[in-house]
């Protein structure tokens, strides 16, 4: 996920966009092992890092998960 440490907030913000949509049609986000977990856990903690780190523009992780 190289994209949400981009320099450029508009790159971070498409990075936050496009993660998400994908992980909410992943398949993992129903399973419960601990690996599935983890990986969820390890992507939704670098999701809200995003949005929480850019003040101008940190509405849009939660927005994102939200529509």
């Amino acid at each position: 996920m190289p994209y949400l440490e981009d320099d450029s907030p508009e790159v971070r913000k498409e990075a936050v966009m496009a993660s998400t949509q994908l992980l909410v049609n992943d398949p993992i986000c129903g399973q419960t092992s601990v690996h599935s977990v983890e990986i969820v856990s390890d992507v939704l903690g670098k999701l809200l890092t995003v949005g929480i780190t850019d003040a101008c523009e940190s509405s849009y992780a939660v927005s994102s998960v939200v529509s």
